[in-house]
């Protein structure tokens, strides 16, 4: 990761099909591994006409464990179920957590955020974005999802999944709760070789009876999928 808090994810992404299969799934991983749990709240950004999403950027403020975090991702490809993008995460400014722990704000803009330098600057001074906003431009909140995210720390032997038996897998199983009224059920793994892992996790879940298929969303575009229908 650059100093500027730019790094490159690289992350499987598994929908189970339903309540039942994710309680099987969370039941199993519950066996193997006592779970990390977190309960999220993801508040999701743009301009009112929509510049963040035209320039295939997301922009997130996640609320979780007496944190405010921004995260963007600029240029996501989601493809066999393995998301790569460009992302951008830190901590909000002090005021701006405090706000935020409170109730979410219905508008802000990037610097108050602390994301000037990646959503208002040129590419080569920094920015992520083509086409930087201009400075102040308000940002609004166009959506939301609750998340309860189970996180399990794992030897690849456990599961089967890699060779290499020092090598320390992170499992994240999500069940999120869409402002629309929609749920997902996810299983996550950031990791390098996360184009392997995809069948060998497929394979591991369909040893506990479940079934399932590489995303070929994310949330975000689930999320503004929904809001359009």
């Amino acid at each position: 990761m650059s100093q500027a808090g730019i790094a490159t994810e690289i992350e499987v992404k598994l929908l189970l099909p339903d309540e039942a299969a994710f309680a099987a799934t969370r039941a199993r991983l519950d066996a193997l591994a006592a779970p990390t749990l977190a309960e999220q709240t993801n508040y999701y950004l743009d301009t009112v006409r929509g510049d963040l999403r035209k320039a295939q950027a997301m922009f997130r403020v996640r609320v979780a464990d007496g944190r405010a975090i921004a995260t963007c991702k600029v240029r996501a490809k989601l493809q066999g179920g393995v998301m790569r993008a460009t992302e951008w995460e830190r901590d909000l400014p002090a005021a701006a957590t405090a706000r935020w722990l409170i109730a979410p704000q219905s508008r802000c803009d990037p610097e108050a955020l602390g994301a000037g330098g990646v959503l208002c600057t040129p590419g080569d001074g920094g920015g992520l974005l083509d086409e930087p906003l201009a400075p102040h431009t308000q940002l609004h909140v166009v959506g939301a999802l609750a998340n309860t995210r189970r996180t399990y720390r794992l030897l690849p032997g456990n599961l089967g999944v890699i060779e290499a038996p020092d090598e320390v897998v992170v499992l994240e199983l999500d069940h999120s709760r869409y402002s629309v009224g929609e749920d997902r059920f996810e299983l996550e793994c950031e990791h390098a070789r996360a184009t392997q892992l995809v069948p060998l996790l497929q394979a591991f879940l369909t040893s506990i009876g479940v079934h399932a298929e590489p995303a070929d969303e994310s949330k975000y575009a689930q999320l503004l999928r929904s809001l359009q229908a």
